[in-house]
């Protein structure tokens, strides 16, 4: 496509823009503009290409974080700096997966994933043991066997946790010690929605993320190809889980579409739509992806109807062949997707990449 055939196409749709803003004193909505997916830092970083699971990004921190988890360390700069980016030296850091922060306390708290632990931290600039506190139990319940994903909760000021047994959630006290301490199990939450649906036969899988929108929890049952809705965390009534109708009955921790279904590895609501990623890798690596497998990487839809009746459209098409698409981050009206592959030898694909819609 020539420049001057290029430049004849913006200028079309940008007067569409302002013809539709006319008329319906609006702009359109995401539902009808373009999406593209722009990087924001990917590749080698301090010698080692990064291989992202979680962005976190946030004003009251005024950081952004990297959990970089391949090479057991975060990535982070200033909330304002585009390019100023560190990596920690952590002492016994091991594949942490994501990190949030507690803005009444002022404490960070991620997943050590593979220390099997949490840990907690006031600053990233500190890496000296003492600076962190680690927990392999909160109360009385165990952290156990590589937790994977962490949040907090603007609505009730708690942090809340992916184990390996369910989820736990926790609020901090004046003295950065834990308060109000809940816990539901996976077999808890198996229960409690069978009992709304009675007669199924559904099961907790391996979650893989939790995603927090106004206040309700979404959980990513990842091997299942379904998602879990708690709206109230201590009441089953309250809870729901959401099928695809044509979902495979199988338990698949990666694979392709074609074979296993959807294998979610996190969901987000930006802008009217709800957004998913998948875990397909193919046979060569956990890490690494390819065209062929690709279909239903990263999709999104408008509606729960639309979910269950695979009315979705996909934009893998969007991400590199090689890359593994995880987990999400909104923030500031803008969403941000991290991905990893240990393919290409720039490490093109491997980073945190903004999705936007928009006229271009």
């Amino acid at each position: 496509m020539t420049s001057k055939i290029y430049a004849i196409i913006i200028s079309a749709l940008t007067m569409l823009a302002v013809i539709m803003y006319v008329v319906n004193k609006k702009w359109p909505d995401a539902s009808e503009r373009v999406v593209r997916i722009s990087p924001v830092i990917f590749g080698v970083f301090d010698g080692k290409r990064m291989m992202p699971t979680h962005f976190y990004i946030d004003k009251k921190s005024n950081k952004k974080v990297i959990a970089d988890f391949a090479n057991s360390r975060f990535i982070y700069s200033d909330y304002e700096d585009k390019d100023a980016w560190l990596a920690t030296n952590m002492p016994s850091l091991k594949r942490p997966h994501a990190i949030t922060f507690h803005p009444e306390s002022g404490m960070f708290f991620a997943v050590d994933t593979d220390n099997h632990q949490l840990i907690s931290f006031k600053s990233l600039d500190d890496d000296s043991n003492e600076s962190i506190a680690r927990y392999s139990e909160v109360g009385d319940i165990q952290i156990g066997k590589r937790p994977h994903d962490i949040a907090y909760n603007p609505i009730d000021k708690k942090v809340y946790t992916v184990l390996n047994s369910g989820i736990l959630r926790f609020g901090i006290d004046d003295k950065n010690d834990f308060k109000e301490i809940d816990f539901i199990g996976k077999r808890d939450i198996a229960s409690g929605i069978r009992e709304s649906d009675l007669g199924s036969d559904f099961a907790v899988g391996y979650v893989r993320s939790l995603t927090i929108v106004d206040g309700i929890l979404y959980l990513s049952n990842s091997t299942q190809g379904n998602i879990i809705e708690i709206r109230n965390f201590l009441e089953p009534e309250t809870w729901r889980a959401i099928f695809n109708k044509n979902q495979p009955k199988k338990y698949a921790e990666k694979g392709r579409f074609s074979d296993d279904g959807l294998i979610i590895n996190d969901i987000e609501y930006f802008q009217g739509y709800w957004y998913a990623s998948n875990y397909y890798a193919g046979n060569k690596s956990n890490y690494l992806s390819e065209a062929a497998i690709s279909k239903n990487k990263l999709i999104r839809w408008k509606t729960w109807e639309d979910f269950e009746n695979s009315n979705w459209e996909d934009l893998s098409h969007l991400v590199h062949p090689e890359s593994i698409t995880y987990n999400f981050t909104k923030s500031e009206n803008k969403l941000y997707i991290s991905m990893f592959h240990n393919g290409n030898e720039h490490g093109v694909g491997s980073g945190v990449y903004e999705i936007k819609t928009g006229y271009f």
